[in-house]
């Protein structure tokens, strides 16, 4: 039933086409269709009506089902103490089915007939179309189907209270598996976590399909460089204590993976930089390294100061180079991420080098940053660049110059000489031309430098700061509201949106820190100020 040369057509329903392509078909099915919309697959509507299914329909059928189960074991005499353990054992156990048939199953090679239509139906139609947003979780049909198996199976080696609970837990697994899974392909992550678990399963789909069925250290690194951003100013051992567990969780991977020698050397060096700046003493170190003489960050660690120099060359060798590649990261083309290839043929993204430089901007002085880093980084802006660098330069500068204020506050010598620079920047002929994206990074940018009520801005009835001896803050505001005046209907619009968000979410964090509220209560109290 194979035919030679078969070209499936992508009008006539699927399933039993791909069968014809034989030995083709592993090469066909990996080259992936991007469409929200999906294909048809056959030609009975009762059969097409089955495999479509929309994401919140898993949770409100399967959830009452768990629980349900889990209310069982109850019933039949299970305590708390008992019923909270079996849940996350039946977690486990389909995080470790869910694994095994991925990686062994998923992905099996086929050629017959047979084979290839089966292994579409499973799982390949997923990677030729990773976005269709109707078969991105299970039917509910076929799991009703799978159900009864799998329910034998986990009466046949437990006992009959136990049976239920266990088999909820595994269900609770598969519905936040599939949950998580609609997310990771359609919604847009602000986390760094959540951002590089999509990036690592976009790299399953897009580049290696028979590898990224999960990555513990790569997930274990982002955490860690989470938590050393979050809590950049704290004098506690308990930051440094969670990244040395996960250390061990991690094993000698994380330290010695080639993939990843710069992160894990700025890594090194960060952790290093607090631990022996407020825990060297001998009982420091015995506390967060009990039974040990030796940090496990400590090998081949440098200072912060040699990190920053290093990564800063990595920059001027990308603004020198006419060598720019782009990977696809984001389904979307205009997501596009930077790589600098250096001379040992590793590619690094550019977006993490500037995010290490920021991390490293967190932990070293203000003055030293200015002069070492900012200072650099407003040199480049005096060079052609393209409109992708440009912006991340800018916006780099933005979360430089918002660590400053902290320091030092709005009116220090160095965050003034940043404003105007930025200020100039804003006004001159190439940024006008580079066109709205790099203009509108540079206020977002410039508005870091200051300490005023944005709304006020855009409201246009921004003059003179009263109080207000560094006359560059009332320039860059005036600077602003011209700016703003100059743009399209349009521009406006989305200029409003994004940075009356920034601003909103900026006073949330700053209002829950001094009153003590939830973050909650300062929604509802700023909520007025910004949409009245």
């Amino acid at each position: 039933m194979v035919a030679q040369g078969f070209t499936v057509d992508l009008n006539k329903p699927l399933v039993f086409q791909v069968g014809h392509l034989g030995e083709e078909y592993e090469e066909w099915v990996h080259q992936p269709i991007v469409s929200k919309e999906g294909p048809r697959f056959f030609k009975s509507d009762f059969w097409e009506f089955l495999t479509l299914t929309r994401w919140w329909v898993v949770p409100v059928i399967w959830l009452p089902v768990s629980l349900w189960c889990i209310s069982m074991s109850v019933r039949m005499g299970l305590s708390l103490a008992e019923i909270v353990p079996l849940i996350a054992l039946g977690i486990f156990i389909w995080t470790f089915i869910e694994y095994t048939l991925h990686r062994f199953l998923f992905h099996i090679k086929t050629k017959s007939y047979w084979g290839n239509t089966a292994h579409y139906l499973l799982h390949g139609c997923h990677h030729k179309h990773p976005m269709d947003h109707l078969r991105l979780v299970f039917p509910p049909t076929a799991t009703l189907i799978l159900c009864f198996p799998f329910w034998n199976i986990v009466k046949l080696f437990t006992t009959p209270s136990v049976t239920p609970v266990l088999f909820g837990g595994g269900m609770l697994g598969y519905v936040m598996y599939d949950v998580t899974h609609y997310y990771l392909h359609h919604a847009q992550p602000t986390k760094a976590v959540t951002k590089n678990l999509k990036k690592y399963h976009l790299n399953h789909h897009f580049r290696i399909q028979d590898k990224g069925f999960v990555d513990r250290v790569g997930y274990i690194r982002e955490a860690s460089f989470e938590i050393l951003h979050k809590h950049c100013r704290e004098k506690t051992s308990v930051p440094l204590t969670i990244l040395h567990v996960f250390t061990h969780i991690a094993g000698e991977k994380m330290m010695s993976s080639s993939d990843h020698d710069i992160s894990n050397a700025v890594l090194k060096s960060i952790v290093m930089f607090p631990e022996e700046k407020h825990f060297g003493t001998v009982e420091g170190n015995a506390k967060l390294h009990p039974g040990k003489n030796k940090c496990p960050y400590s090998d081949m660690s440098s200072s912060l100061e040699a990190m920053a120099s290093m990564l800063m060359e990595f920059i001027q060798e990308f603004t020198q180079s006419n060598t720019l590649h782009q990977s696809l990261t984001e389904f979307r083309p205009e997501h596009k991420n930077f790589q600098l290839v250096m001379a040992r043929d590793q590619s690094v993204p550019l977006c993490d080098i500037l995010s290490l430089v920021e991390l490293i901007g967190c932990y070293t002085e203000w003055d030293w940053t200015s002069e070492n880093i900012v200072a650099p980084l407003l040199k480049m802006l005096g060079i052609p660049l393209s409109v992708n660098f440009a912006v991340s330069v800018v916006s780099l500068l933005g979360q430089l110059s918002s660590i400053g204020v902290d320091a030092d506050g709005c009116e220090n010598k160095e965050i003034s000489n940043l404003r105007e620079k930025l200020s100039a920047f804003l006004q001159c002929e190439t940024t006008l031309k580079a066109g709205f994206a790099v203009q509108i990074a540079t206020v977002c940018s410039l508005l870091k430098t200051l300490q005023l009520d944005f709304s006020t801005v855009f409201r246009l009835k921004t003059a003179m700061l009263p109080g207000c001896g560094d006359q560059s803050l009332s320039a860059s505001a005036n600077l602003v509201t011209k700016w703003f005046s100059l743009l399209s209907d349009e521009q406006r619009v989305y200029t409003k949106l994004l940075l009356l968000y920034d601003s909103f979410v900026q006073k949330v964090i700053k209002s829950s820190k001094i009153l003590g509220m939830s973050n909650e209560g300062c929604i509802e109290v700023l909520f007025s100020n910004f949409f009245p």
